[in-house]
């Protein structure tokens, strides 16, 4: 069997692979039966982010729950740290020639024909699905990036034939895995995909305005989600740093953008969909002020950006040792409820909850699904795309207590509820 690869083509740069992503996602076709308005979000604009035009190019759920990446070629990295080196790294990578390449997009045969080559025994898992493209491979087991040396067994997934009656509503996968197997460098891009381009600062900002995982990889996810009654799905959040993006009143199923980069900065994509520039950026400010308020709340940084005067709110509505408004909201002391105790001792404060639960808290979209937020006023209650709740980071450990913030698209900040009484 030939082990020579030289017929392929070389691998693209970043840039080129994210553009042949995006102009993937100029061609997929929007069923124009499905509701797209966006809950947690200003109303869409016609044009496209480019970073996300690109990751919505590359969908790959395969029996409605397998998530596969698609690692895309290129050398440039998130921004190199300030401080110089006084000489080379002591820590040794693993051999190249160990490390398990994606295989994305590969045929059986092309794939099965590579693990021979670097001598990985291989095994073959076949997912049925009618609408897809019968014999790609959606994944592996290790998955790309890690570790197989030869020896080491490795699975394979593959699409697999499957009888249906319609495909109406599916992506278009023969684009889909055109774009994909020409950023593997296993194809040339389609002809029709000529003509839009990925700015390259993109990503950098992107990685930018995050903070890192523990994992250290930077991550940002924007997804439109189930409708929690109708769809069984859960609630919209921004758990690990994602963004979700909900849409109470779309009909199921919905569809997904996953972003994520990868250790070395490379763009991982998952999913497809589309969102615009505004309605991510809505999301990222929405997240940071969120993340921003809870450090402040604490003591542990600067105030996030607030309105000139700010809606107090205490289970929704008033309290006897409160006006109800703040005109010094960057003054923690100035959300008290109380009429003779203050900040940090008053029960009804919603910024000394943070003070004295000292838990982890995570922002999610919407309002306390774990604590009454009462009945807030109609201005607020019609703003339902602008909250975001504050509580305790494990679903588990429900602790009966939320700060609700109600925080427009530019990230300002403009109500605060206490949710529960702790």
């Amino acid at each position: 069997m030939p082990t020579d690869r030289s017929d392929r083509t070389d691998h693209p740069t970043e840039d080129d692979a994210r553009a042949l992503l995006a102009r993937a996602a100029a061609t997929i076709d929007v069923d124009d039966s499905a509701p797209m308005m966006l809950t947690g979000l200003p109303e869409p604009r016609h044009r496209r982010w480019p970073v996300l035009a690109a990751a919505a190019a590359v969908v790959l759920a395969i029996g409605g729950g397998l998530l596969v990446a698609q690692q895309l070629g290129g050398d440039d990295t998130v921004p190199a740290p300030t401080a110089e080196s006084d000489g080379p790294s002591d820590v040794a990578g693993p051999p190249t020639d160990d490390v398990l390449p994606s295989l994305l997009g590969y045929t059986e045969e092309e794939a099965i024909e590579l693990l021979q080559d670097r001598g990985n025994p291989i095994s073959v898992h076949v997912a049925p699905d009618g609408c897809n493209a019968a014999g790609i491979v959606t994944g592996t087991r290790p998955a790309g990036g890690a570790l197989a040396p030869p020896g080491e067994p490795v699975t394979i997934t593959v699409v697999g034939e499957q009888q249906v009656v319609d495909c109406v509503g599916e992506p278009p996968w023969d684009r889909i895995w055109g774009v994909v197997r020409s950023a593997q460098g296993l194809d040339v891009a389609p002809a029709e995909l000529d003509g839009i381009e990925v700015g390259s600062d993109v990503r950098d900002a992107l990685v930018q305005m995050l903070a890192e995982e523990q994992s250290g990889r930077p991550r940002v996810m924007a997804r439109w989600t189930y409708d929690d009654a109708r769809c069984g799905g859960h609630v919209p959040g921004f758990d690990r740093l994602e963004i979700w993006v909900g849409d109470s009143a779309q009909e199921c199923p919905s569809t997904s953008v996953f972003l994520h980069f990868g250790d070395d900065g490379r763009l991982i994509a998952v999913e497809t969909g589309e969102i615009t520039e505004r309605q991510l950026g809505a999301g990222l400010n929405r997240l940071s002020s969120a993340t921003q308020f809870i450090a402040w709340a604490r003591g542990d940084g600067p105030a996030p950006d607030f309105a000139d005067r700010v809606r107090v709110m205490f289970l929704g509505g008033g309290a006897f040792g409160h006006t109800g408004w703040t005109d010094r909201p960057e003054d923690r002391t100035s959300y008290a409820g109380c009429s003779g105790l203050g900040f940090p001792d008053c029960a009804l404060d919603p910024v000394a909850l943070l003070v004295r639960h000292v838990v982890p808290v995570a922002p999610a979209a919407g309002r306390s699904q774990c604590a009454d937020g009462g009945q807030v006023p109609q201005r607020f209650a019609d703003a339902s795309a602008d909250v975001v709740r504050l509580e305790s980071s494990s679903s588990a450990h429900c602790q009966q207590w939320a700060v609700e913030l109600w925080i427009d698209e530019e990230g300002e900040i403009y109500g605060v509820n206490q949710a529960g009484s702790h």
